[in-house]
């Protein structure tokens, strides 16, 4: 049980993919879904995505709709050209009453039994092929109130795909999981100290003979001419938030009777079982996910 945290607590879906009219209630708790292939499982988390939008996605989550996401029958004719998704949530504290004002459904005789409320809805243009979305929060008859993309912001959310790559996301780049984590744990203080790192490394860099001549062979070939351009060899650059782009996650040999030599030595997670990286990029996320709340 969640003690004391808003929670999503009913789901309902008009019109998305093949779900026609359908609510699900889940609990302040581990909700598993369970069902047959092609049922609608999977609609059901990519209908909550979509309507929570990007702002606290951990990752490039973002569902896009296209025309095939509208509910149809082919085999009837039948075909939807709006879709909505509502999402209500309950136990609320002050702060999140306060934080989410223009989505609040408030209950003045049992405050505690207040909600919040989030809406997505789409409209499909058979004309010009558009889709027109859009996204508001409360059940005030007659107003459709905008809600603040900070507090959107603070709804939190990952998205583990099946089946997922997980050696390709937590592979060193942009927007790796690596990069997320130590960004959502970093204060200044470390962005000052592994930057200052980074620097000596590469001014030691530069000091090496063998630096030295590949860096006067380069340079001799570029200056030749009416052509002239500086350059420079480095290790990496020692902006922070380059440098976090540049980590990798490796293996350590730590097995009992492992001498020293044998656990400073690395191997790459690309020699480990698919089932073991999955358990390394769960553990990846769960920390990123446990600094942000």
């Amino acid at each position: 049980k969640l003690v004391n945290i808003m929670f999503l607590q009913i789901v309902k879906i008009k019109n998305f993919r093949r779900l026609n009219d359908f609510q699900i209630t889940l609990e302040d708790s581990i909700n598993v879904i369970v069902g047959e292939n092609n049922t609608g499982k999977s609609s059901i988390i990519d209908a909550i995505r979509l309507a929570l939008g990007g702002w606290g996605a951990t990752g490039n989550d973002y569902v896009w709709l296209s025309k095939d996401d509208f509910f149809h029958l082919p085999q009837k004719g039948k075909f939807e050209k709006n879709l909505q998704i509502d999402l209500i949530f309950s136990k609320l504290t002050d702060l999140d009453k306060g934080l989410f004002i223009e989505a609040l459904n408030y209950n003045p005789t049992h405050p505690e039994k207040s909600t919040v409320s989030l809406h997505f809805s789409a409209t499909y243009d058979e004309k010009n092929g558009r889709i027109t979305t859009k996204r508001w929060g409360g059940d005030r008859d007659g107003t459709k109130a905008a809600v603040d993309e900070g507090a959107m912001g603070f709804l939190r959310w990952t998205y583990l795909e099946p089946l997922r790559d997980a050696i390709a996301a937590l592979a060193p780049g942009k927007n790796s999981r690596i990069e997320k984590l130590i960004n959502a744990l970093t204060q200044d203080s470390d962005k000052e100290a592994i930057e200052k790192i980074f620097k000596e490394t590469n001014d030691k860099l530069l000091e090496e003979p063998l630096i030295k001549r590949t860096q006067t062979e380069v340079t001799s070939h570029l200056q030749t001419g009416a052509f002239s351009q500086a350059t420079q060899i480095k290790a990496s650059e020692y902006q922070f938030e380059r440098i976090v782009r540049t980590l990798r996650m490796v293996l350590m040999k730590e097995y009992p009777g492992a001498t020293q030599d044998e656990k400073n030595e690395d191997f790459p997670l690309e020699t480990n079982g698919l089932g073991y990286n999955n358990l390394i990029y769960i553990a990846v996320v769960l920390a990123e996910l446990k600094s942000s709340v």
